[in-house]
C-alpha cells in the first residue's frame, strides 16, 4: 500500500481476507464509514477490473494496481437563481 498525494495504490496481493482489511483501511483514511458486505462488494468489483465508489470514494483499477481517492465535489447541476 502507497499513499500518492491524497490518494493510495495497492497492489492486491495474499488472501481475500487481507486485500479486506487493506480496503478497509484505506477507506477509513480517507473518510468512509463503510463496512462489511458494502467493502466486499467493492472488492469483487475490484477484482473483476471495475471501478467503484463507496462513501464518498472512488475506486478504480489500473493495470496490477487498486487506486482510491476521495470523490470529487459534486456539481448542483443546476444554475443558481439570482
Amino acid at each position: 500500500l502507497t499513499r500518492i498525494g491524497r490518494s493510495y495504490v495497492y497492489r492486491p496481493v495474499g488472501p481475500r481476507i487481507i486485500r479486506l482489511r487493506v480496503v478497509q483501511h484505506v477507506l477509513e483514511q480517507l473518510g468512509s464509514g463503510a463496512r462489511g458486505s458494502q467493502i466486499a462488494a467493492l472488492v469483487d468489483r475490484l477484482e473483476q477490473g471495475e471501478a467503484g465508489n463507496l462513501g464518498g470514494v472512488m475506486a478504480r483499477v489500473i493495470d496490477v494496481a487498486w487506486r482510491f481517492e476521495a470523490e470529487p465535489p459534486r456539481s448542483s447541476g443546476g444554475s443558481a437563481a439570482l
